[in-house]
């Protein structure tokens, strides 16, 4: 659960930043990390601008919450 705190709009209107206090777990990524926000897109090799493959990174690894103790059986679309 969320609370919007501040809802924010930049100069030209065209991007939203919304501020909110997460309840209970300090958590918000349904797959049980603190943030949906965890994993950094690494270049293999050179320039992101060259047509090479990525990798993922975990920046978090540890859950903050188990998801099937919070959200059962539902469908999650999120593949790791």
């Amino acid at each position: 659960m969320q609370t919007v705190q501040q809802l924010l709009i930049d100069d030209d209107q065209d991007c939203l930043w919304m501020k909110v206090k997460v309840a209970e777990t300090g958590a918000s990524c349904h797959v049980g990390y603190r943030s949906c926000f965890y994993r950094q897109i690494s270049p293999s090799e050179g320039d992101l601008a060259v047509n090479r493959p990525l990798t993922l990174t975990f920046t978090e690894t540890t859950k903050t919450f188990d998801p099937i103790a919070v959200y059962g059986d539902a469908p999650n679309p999120t593949q790791l």
